[in-house]
């Protein structure tokens, strides 16, 4: 008997173990039927093949499959898709599909100007013209179940449930925007998700990542206006020679929402490292600034090597990484809220690499510790300084204060440093003015960023005040901020790290009384002997 009791619990362990950890949708059943419906043309790269692939894939994994909670089927309705989309391109949608069903053919949406120019579209063209984007007789039933698998997701995370997933999205549809199509993109689907979301009272602010290799220019105009959605976007730019050609780092929104598109456009070809710079010189300050209830990521894959479209070299197992790092940056800012939505990536087995490496990182325990601190040793290719520094110092004022790197000049000056073995010697005088302090506050928590920042010797932290004294330095003479608009409790656990790949110091307390007025440190000039 107690022998038997003894083996039954390994049993039950295991099932806790098996409960799935994220969600999935699009990629079984009824979804899958329905993304079937979008084309066939023949030797088209958006085929269903690709998210079929990437299906028969996570099924083949045994040891992610039980691990990925599968959604139920969902179809977005006219109500819905109107969020960001004119009525007219819905209707002129409609009519392509019609006239898809009447002449057995596909048609090809207009390469220039709406869909709907009093009728289906002013340029149809049947298979073998120049157009890429198609409409067939199943396209747009395709993209209702497309867009509400992103919706059925949203719900999911909101409603208490699974807090991170991924939606095998086809057709994909950052290219999409308010009154046109293109690039492959019918109905933008993450843009949709977005303005759901956002008519939720407990969503405020929704961050969209857009790591596809090409701009997703319709998701950019859709929100361009909008103080409530962050776009920050990395990708490959060429000037004209690389589609959209559009995603400079000086296109950063208009009106309310100025400086709430961020773009980092990066070379031909770039590679791991690019993408991880952009993440944490980038996205990781923009994200903090801004403070999204929601993190939803248009995750392509066509800057993956190998990619016939996309050119670059990024590694499958990159886009793993980046999604633990995104879960980390989700837990401290978005109640650990995110969703990857499939937009490109057109070498089928490549893709499906991709998609394992996400999905395997989103079923792992969640992670703790800082987003973005540990630089992986392997990422390969160039850092792009300069391309991420171009972005960082268009975005340097408000809203979102980016610290603009270091330019090569001024990066050359440390590595001399370093390789000659020399002792950092540090003027507070000289260096305090140049000096960053961003203030975020979650709850009872205050957590205060300091950058760029010598490696400190101490840090004292009081009522009203930060006292940073660093190595090297008359630690008698600390650099001073002073609190202004709240208190500080002290003694109650306040911490302080040194990341030293950012040259930045965070340090993490209990905030105490509010005093009114905005929340924020100010320098103190050090005192003068």
């Amino acid at each position: 008997m107690g022998r038997q009791k003894g083996k039954a619990k390994p049993a039950r362990a295991q099932k806790r173990e098996l409960e799935p950890q994220a969600f999935l949708a699009c990629a079984h059943g009824v979804n899958l039927e329905k993304c079937r419906l979008h084309g066939p043309i023949l030797d088209h790269p958006e085929c269903y093949e690709r998210v079929e692939a990437c299906a028969a894939r996570l099924r083949a994994s045994a040891a992610l499959w039980p691990l990925l909670q599968k959604l139920n089927p969902r179809r977005a309705t006219d109500a819905e898709i109107l969020l960001c989309h004119e009525e007219a391109h819905l209707r002129g949608l409609e009519k392509l599909a019609a006239a898809a069903t009447r002449t057995d053919k596909p048609q090809f949406v207009p390469s220039r100007g709406p869909v709907c120019i009093s009728g289906p579209g002013s340029d149809v063209r049947e298979e073998g013209g120049e157009g890429d984007t198609y409409v067939t007789a199943g396209t747009l039933e395709a993209a209702r179940y497309s867009v509400g698998g992103l919706l059925e997701a949203v719900d999911e995370m909101l409603r208490g449930g699974l807090q991170c997933g991924l939606i095998l999205c086809r057709p994909p549809g950052h290219h999409a925007s308010k009154n046109r199509s293109s690039g492959f993109c019918l109905v933008n689907n993450i843009a949709v998700a977005a303005a759901y979301a956002l008519r939720r009272p407990e969503i405020r602010r929704v961050l969209i990542f857009d790591w596809d290799v090409h701009h997703g220019q319709g998701t950019q105009q859709i929100f361009e206006h909008s103080s409530e959605v962050l776009f920050v976007s990395v990708h490959r730019h060429d000037g004209t020679s690389f589609y959209p050609a559009t995603g400079v780092a000086t296109e950063v929104g208009f009106g309310a929402g100025k400086g709430a598109t961020v773009n980092v456009a990066l070379p031909a070809g770039f590679g791991d490292l690019a993408l991880w710079s952009a993440c944490t010189q980038v996205l990781l300050p923009a994200a903090r600034s801004f403070k999204p209830d929601m993190i939803l990521i248009s995750a392509g894959f066509d800057a993956a090597e190998g990619d016939p479209l996309g050119g670059c070299s990024v590694a499958p197992e990159t886009f793993g990484v980046l999604t633990r790092e995104l879960r980390r940056l989700a837990a401290e800012t978005a109640g650990g809220r995110v969703a990857f939505a499939l937009e490109g990536g057109y070498n089928t087995e490549c893709l499906a690499r991709c998609v394992e490496e996400v999905a395997a990182a989103l079923v792992e325990t969640a992670p703790v510790g800082e987003p973005f601190a540990d630089t992986p040793d392997w990422l390969k290719g160039p850092p792009c300084h300069g391309a991420i520094r171009r972005t960082c110092g268009v975005h340097k004022g408000p809203p979102l204060r980016l610290p603009v790197p270091p330019s090569k000049k001024e990066r050359r000056k440390p590595q001399e440093e370093v390789h000659n073995e020399a002792p950092e010697v540090v003027s507070a005088e000289t260096n305090f003015e140049e000096l960053r302090a961003i203030v975020e506050v979650t709850g009872t928590e205050l957590r205060v960023h300091i950058a760029p920042l010598p490696r400190p010797c101490d840090v004292l932290v009081s009522k009203n005040e930060i006292q940073v004294s660093l190595a090297e330095a008359d630690v008698s003479n600390p650099q001073r901020w002073r609190l202004s608009g709240a208190n500080i409790i002290q003694g109650a656990g306040e911490t302080a790290t040194y990341h030293r790949r950012r040259s930045e110091l965070v340090v993490t307390t209990c905030l105490g009384e509010i005093l009114g007025g905005p929340i924020e440190v100010i320098p103190a000039a050090p005192e003068k002997k």
